[in-house]
């Protein structure tokens, strides 16, 4: 058919066909060209057994990379017979023609591969939900949707993977995180009022209501990522995102026990101000991602008891340092501004920090050797020198130096703070900042370098917390000094 419609001239046919080779290369350097869906994992796999969806442009373009190298090879040998027998004229098409034709049938039927059925049908279907979603018919947006869906309904019900999906419509619909942070700072407020009305008939009644208005947030933490470990069928850290409702829900946990030990109100109002920084930390990292946190795992991370154990415990020690920096800032910034003056006050807040420090100690480190059994599993090496590990092994090692340097006594209670402090920098390099490199196997934490900016405001916010608790030190030294010296003069008077 194609022949007659060159009206059967060799000179015609070769012309046609090699316009019609060009044609399907055109496809492989354009296989994104289906639109801003087809980047996206929303195409189940036939593959049962493989649990990730894939995007049908980056399939698509895996089969488009091996047409074009094929393409190539069909240019290298077309270029190779004419120059043998000379540029196509109508008195050298005859004699071409069958050498070309087998030159053109090798591209086509065996260098170049057929596209899958899944991935043309794919195509259609992404081009269909693309052209819908671009409407501006909110009726049309709607039906594009629902057409998608029920195509891939079938395979996902065979996938077994529709059973979760009232489950995640009721999490939606339950919107634990936010509204955690609603209680939050409402608990917040609360603090705020009652400090207006200490040693007033309003003042234990605040205080009990900041608690249990406190005490429902970290509930509704905890209830989200319960539900979000059901729907994933796996402990609740499998990435970045995971880390964080996680580190706030243990850490207003272990400050509301801490709190009904010290019954000041301090640790209360310090377990607001978490919340509300991790929650709403969590809530940026989401939207700036724009991605599915609860999409399924990296290979190399489907082990539930890896995840239950090294992960979950390196985590613990994340949340028992950031307790440790966030009250030691305040304890720093209270002495400043002479804040806090009561003798007892700081004497609890540094007992609750030097423990704080010693529980750090015991996650990470139990952590870390956990982390080093499974990449042995894993990798089939304890220890790489990776980054990731790296920053476990800091976190360790600068615990350690403050639980001795304080057992030694080389540094005292404004000492320590100033030491507390910094563990927030040494933790957020390990939890964070690691990820920025793009370096190391743990790839499965990489992240863009967007936030790097926001790190060094941090990390130089710390050092300034720090260097005002120095200076303080000197200052209430020499303060000591001069009234020893005024006391000694007055003694000598006398």
């Amino acid at each position: 058919g194609f022949a007659q419609q060159q009206g059967s001239s060799p000179e015609k046919i070769i012309a046609g066909l090699d316009s019609l080779a060009s044609v399907f290369n055109t496809l492989s350097r354009q296989p994104y060209y289906y639109g801003e869906y087809s980047t996206l994992p929303l195409i189940p796999n036939p593959n049962i057994e493989n649990q990730e969806w894939y995007s049908i442009g980056k399939e698509y373009a895996k089969v488009a990379k091996n047409n074009g190298t094929a393409y190539q090879t069909y240019l290298a040998r077309r270029d190779e017979l004419l120059n043998k027998n000379g540029s196509l004229t109508a008195k050298n098409a005859e004699a071409i023609f069958k050498p070309y034709f087998n030159i053109f049938t090798t591209y086509l039927n065996q260098d170049s591969k057929p596209y899958p059925e899944d991935i043309q049908q794919g195509v259609i279907e992404i081009e269909k939900l693309s052209k819908a979603l671009n409407s501006d018919d909110k009726q049309a947006q709607l039906d594009g949707i629902r057409d998608f869906k029920s195509k891939y309904a079938r395979l996902v019900e065979k996938r077994n993977e529709a059973g979760m999906i009232d489950t995640e419509v009721t999490h939606n619909k339950m919107n634990y995180f936010n509204n955690a942070l609603a209680f939050i700072i409402l608990a917040f407020i609360i603090v705020v009022a009652r400090c207006m009305a200490i040693k007033t008939k309003a003042d234990r009644i605040l205080y009990h209501l900041a608690y249990a208005v406190t005490a429902i947030a970290a509930l509704l933490i905890i209830a989200g990522i319960t539900h979000r470990s059901i729907i994933m069928g796996r402990p609740p850290i499998g990435n970045l995102y995971d880390t964080m409702p996680f580190i706030v829900g243990a850490s207003l946990l272990i400050l509301l026990l801490l709190e009904r030990i010290d019954k000041k109100g301090i640790i209360l109002a310090i377990a607001t101000v978490l919340g509300i920084g991790g929650i709403v930390l969590a809530k940026r990292y989401e939207v700036s991602q724009a991605i599915d946190h609860m999409d399924p795992l990296r290979a190399v991370l489907k082990s539930n008891y890896w995840l239950t154990t090294h992960v979950i415990i390196i985590t613990l020690g994340y949340a028992a340092g950031l307790i440790t920096a966030i009250i030691s800032v305040v304890y720093i910034l209270g002495r400043v501004f002479n804040i806090i003056e009561d003798k007892d006050t700081r004497k609890t807040l540094s007992g609750i920090v030097y423990g704080m420090v010693a529980l750090t100690l015991v996650f990470s480190l139990i952590g870390t050797i956990l982390g080093g059994i499974w990449a042995a599993d894993s990798w089939g090496r304890f220890w790489g020198w990776d980054p990731k590990e790296n920053g476990a092994l800091l976190i360790v090692i600068w615990v350690l130096i403050v639980l001795h340097a304080r057992l030694a006594g080389y540094i005292k209670e404004i000492g320590l703070h100033c030491c507390g402090a910094f563990t927030a920098a040494v933790v957020v390099f390990s939890w964070w900042h690691v990820n920025f490199l793009g370096v190391g196997l743990h790839s499965y934490g990489f992240t863009s370098a967007d936030a790097m900016s926001a790190l060094w405001v941090f990390y130089g916010v710390i050092g300034l917390v720090i260097l005002s608790g120095i200076i303080f030190s000197f200052v209430e030294k020499e303060q000591k000094k001069q009234r020893k010296l005024a006391q000694a003069n007055t003694t000598a008077k006398d």
